[in-house]
């Protein structure tokens, strides 16, 4: 399970993002950088222990209440920037009718961390986007066939404000492009903002299919790479069939002298 919210910090819209399986993490984005820590189970029950020393339960309970403070869509979330290197994420709840707080330290991460929670699923978006017009267009194409056809067969529309052209794509293309630019540049100041609706629907499944092609890739690395005792094998092969270490073998069996053979 995923949770993705647009939020600001210091008027700048950010994302945050709540992976919670094995481990949750959690993460935080301003589309230039990225903040990032996992935690456990027990990492985060004693974290509840330490934020609300009112609450005196099971650790079974504080782990369930913990998942449901982090999944409420009415939780209240408050960040703060530490340093340039580190954010506090502070989550506060009453979903079990129990004020519940919880405090994230998250540390500035890599490019390659920014790359694998923005921007491929960014990419994967824009893919999906332009899949689903190129589909649309056909069915538009489609419905304008079927709308002669009817005609063709005689009928006809009565509420002419009802009356449509027949769909060109050349018309469409020109008449998108023609405002552009003003739309780029309500991107360009809230750029967060601006792809937080079009983003948030997918990208739980966007999210899970990087996650899954990481694994892969990992798990085919650990395949291929030759275990230790295997190269080491290999290099000693490598020595013993080296041409110039033949060479100097037989080198030393000719000088070698030969006993004497003796007569009985």
């Amino acid at each position: 399970m995923a949770v993705f919210k647009l939020i600001k910090i210091e008027n700048i819209d950010y994302f945050l993002l709540i992976k919670t399986q094995e481990t949750t993490t959690v993460s935080i984005t301003d589309m230039k950088n990225i903040w990032q820590a996992k935690f456990n189970a027990e990492e985060i029950i004693d974290m509840i222990k330490t934020d609300n020393p009112m609450i005196q339960s099971s650790d079974k309970w504080i782990s369930e209440n913990a998942t449901k403070v982090i999944n409420d869509n009415n939780s209240e979330i408050n960040c703060s920037k530490l340093n340039d290197n580190e954010v506090k994420i502070t989550i506060s709840s009453n979903v079990s009718d129990n004020p519940t707080k919880i405090n994230f330290i998250l540390k500035k991460q890599s490019n390659e961390m920014m790359y694998n929670e923005i921007t491929l699923p960014l990419f994967m978006l824009i893919y999906e986007l332009k899949f689903r017009e190129e589909e649309l267009i056909k069915i538009v194409k489609a419905k304008d066939v079927e709308i002669k056809e009817f005609k063709f067969e005689g009928a006809t529309i009565t509420r002419k404000n009802a009356i449509t052209e027949p769909f060109n794509v050349e018309s469409f293309e020109s008449k998108c492009v023609s405002n552009l630019q003003t739309r780029a540049k309500e991107s360009i100041s809230r750029p967060c903002s601006m792809i937080y609706p079009v983003l948030s629907p997918y990208y739980n499944e966007f999210s899970s299919v990087v996650n899954r092609a990481q694994l892969e890739n990992e798990s085919s690395q650990l395949i291929c790479e030759p275990k230790k005792e295997d190269r080491i094998y290999n290099n000693n092969i490598k020595k013993e069939s080296d041409p110039e270490l033949k060479r100097k073998i037989s080198e030393a069996l000719c000088r070698t002298k030969r006993p004497k053979k003796y007569k009985i």
